[in-house]
């Protein structure tokens, strides 16, 4: 089964790293998920950031199970696109709401239509390029996107309309797909994507639209920025107006009819505040935070664990989930959503990328011009029929490295600069590399594990090589290692 998943705007495309470190952990289950990035901005920092990782992913995974029963990078994460979706993206001129609606063809044929728009819309707004955004303004963006997500751009199939033939092809037969769409609502792209585009994909569908769960992750204010830093970049959001553009969101999303029969509203009583803030562009890179990791974590549950209530229930709108947390200024095991299902996946994966990065990589790298004696290596990679010195072998190698990396420095990230205090991971053991080995045991904030670092690569070595046919290659040692970090 394939389901899918949109990000719209900065914040959603944020979620999307951590959504990708729960699939390689094991935490997005096994079904094909297809994403699709809603953005005008192309070259948005966060954006380029995720995909990047979600390549890198692919790289690892490969197109074949080579792992085995290792929970790790279970499913495939397919990009509907590799730009982001934009009504503007192929057409001509500057990507005004004019230019958009046709503002001068209607002042010549529909005097009463244009009156209405002009009151609506003053000359700023309907003058103001959103080739990098709505920059706050989702009264713009939700008018574009409801037309353009109907129809694909010039008579042309885009990448929302392909999405859309996925979904009808999936929901062939009576069967069921789902659909998360992640943003924020205090911002313009998020806030004026998140109503429109699910919506209207779905009752765009020439059939199975009944069959589609709809599930969303309304981020709410959680970030803030010195908005004066902004000036000479023309307009932009101001964190003052968050608040109120929230509340004005909120009341829109309860007068127009909605597909979405799950709503996760996620915020964060103590906002992070960014110290390089953007508008766009190359330069808004932001820093990883909880509320994005909650926003993925929300993602794993509506497509794992969540199922539509019963038929025969008489609800009112869509079930709506708050989360709370145990501590004031905290934020521990307990208070993550399902911890019984992600707190393991999430600990074994992060003892994994320890223990790869800092002490099996360096031997795995040299093996390319010379000679290594580890029993580990020998049982599971040798005689797994490897050539570490083939160019494919290192590439493969090095790869799950870089993917190690960047996990746990997103852990690190996380735990550092929020605007509360994580205690999940013990972060510093792996803020500098080499890693210190003796801090192994206690990565895991609360849990001591059962085994100190020298002690795991010695039952690696110890295992014996398994013959299987979703098995081949380096999947011997991947799936080793992973049997032991469990």
């Amino acid at each position: 089964m394939s389901n899918c998943l949109l990000s719209i705007g900065g914040s959603g495309h944020r979620a999307l790293k951590p959504l990708v470190f729960l699939a390689a952990a094991g935490a997005l289950g096994d079904a094909e998920l297809s994403l699709l990035c809603v953005d005008n901005d192309g070259t948005n920092g966060n954006l380029t950031e995720s995909l990047n990782l979600i390549h890198l992913y692919d790289k690892v995974r490969g197109k074949q199970k080579w792992m085995g029963d290792s929970p790790f990078f279970r499913p495939k994460l397919r990009l509907a696109d590799e730009r982001p979706w934009s009504p503007f993206s192929a057409r001509e001129g500057d990507p005004t709401l004019d230019h958009y609606l046709g503002h001068e063809s209607m002042r010549a044929n529909a005097e009463e239509l244009t009156a209405l728009y002009e009151f609506l819309y003053d000359r700023e707004k309907r003058s103001l390029s959103v080739a990098e955004g709505f920059r706050g303004r989702p009264s713009i963006g939700a008018a574009v996107y409801r037309a353009a997500a109907r129809g694909g751009t010039n008579g042309h199939p885009d990448a929302l309309q392909r999405l859309r033939e996925q979904l009808e092809a999936g929901t062939a037969q009576g069967r069921s797909v789902k659909l998360f769409s992640i943003g924020s609502i205090f911002g313009g792209t998020g806030a004026a994507g998140l109503p429109s585009i699910p919506v209207s994909l779905i009752d765009s569908m020439k059939h199975g639209s009944e069959h589609v769960l709809s599930g969303g992750a309304f981020l709410l204010p959680y970030f803030e920025f010195n908005p004066s830093a902004l000036d000479d970049q023309g307009p932009h959001a101001n964190p003052n107006d968050f608040i109120m553009m929230m509340k004005d969101a909120l009341r829109y999303y309860l007068l127009n009819p909605s597909r979405y029969q799950c709503i996760y509203a996620i915020g964060a009583d103590k906002w992070r505040h960014l110290e390089n803030a953007a508008v766009g562009k190359e330069k808004q890179r932001n820093q990883s935070d909880l509320v994005e990791f909650l926003a993925a974590l929300a993602a794993s549950n509506f497509l794992v664990t969540w199922q539509p209530p019963d038929s025969g229930e008489n609800g009112h709108g869509p079930a709506l989930y708050v989360l709370h947390r145990e501590k004031e200024g905290e934020f521990n095991w307990s208070d993550v959503p399902e911890q019984e299902r992600i707190k393991p996946t999430l600990a074994a994966f992060t003892r994994f990328c320890f223990l790869y990065v800092n002490d099996f990589y360096p031997e795995l790298a040299k093996a390319a011009h010379q000679r290594i004696g580890a029993t580990w290596f020998t049982r599971h990679v040798q005689h797994a029929g490897v050539n570490p010195a083939t160019a494919e072998f290192q590439e493969q190698a090095s790869s799950m490295r870089d993917f190690c990396r960047e996990f746990l420095r997103w852990l690190v990230d996380l735990h550092h600069g929020g605007g509360m205090a994580l205690n999940l991971v013990h972060a510093n053991a792996f803020a500098q590399y080499p890693f210190v080995d003796e801090a192994f045991p206690t990565l895991i904030v609360g849990d001591r594990y059962r085994s100190t670092a020298k002690q795991v690569v010695q039952q690696v070595a110890g295992l014996p090589l398994e013959h299987r046919p979703d098995l081949s290659g380096f999947g011997h040692f991947v799936h080793a290692l992973a049997a032991v970090t469990a």
